[in-house]
């Protein structure tokens, strides 16, 4: 120990390295941020089923949806509703189910009137709609026992769980 030296005393402050604090980018929107547009041109006649799914879902998650397997947890019915109104509505409906960790929601936006339009206008709207939702994962037609070609199965994004503090 004799070649042991006391270190020389030095006026600078040892700075340790600060550590960086970061937000997490939510996977949902407030539904004052998005707005859903209505400038589409395809038209889905009354007979026909609605199905979206986004890219990268497991066949097996479609395949069970398509099935009805997955447990509804609300419904939301958009009879008797303007577009403007069915917007609204929809945006909070799904926005409120997905902060509420639903997973599967049914929207009953009916088969349309035949002596009111050529092509049911909901049906068409939640088609542009549901897909324009960021926590949206897929949608389908209902089965039969559940409104058919009249509703649709939605699958949500689970809600982010965190521990830290955004």
């Amino acid at each position: 120990m004799k070649q042991v030296r006391p270190l020389k005393k030095s006026n600078k402050a040892v700075l340790m390295p600060k550590k960086r604090s970061f937000k997490r980018q939510p996977d949902w929107i407030e539904p004052a941020e998005f707005f859903l547009t209505d400038s589409d041109s395809s038209c889905i006649l009354t007979h026909q089923s609605l199905f979206f799914a986004r890219e990268g879902l497991q066949q097996s998650v479609i395949r069970k949806l398509k099935r009805g397997e997955f447990p509804i947890k609300a419904c939301l019915d958009l009879h008797g509703l303007t577009v403007d109104q069915a917007r609204s509505a929809t945006q909070a409906f799904l926005y409120t189910a997905h902060q509420a960790g639903h997973r599967c929601v049914l929207m009953i936006h009916g088969k349309g009137s035949v002596a009111k339009t050529t092509h049911p206008r909901l049906k068409n709207k939640l088609n542009h709609w549901l897909p324009q939702m960021p926590f949206v994962l897929a949608f389908c037609s209902a089965l039969p026992a559940e409104g058919g070609v009249g509703a649709a199965y939605v699958l949500l994004k689970s809600p982010i769980k965190s521990n830290f503090q955004s």
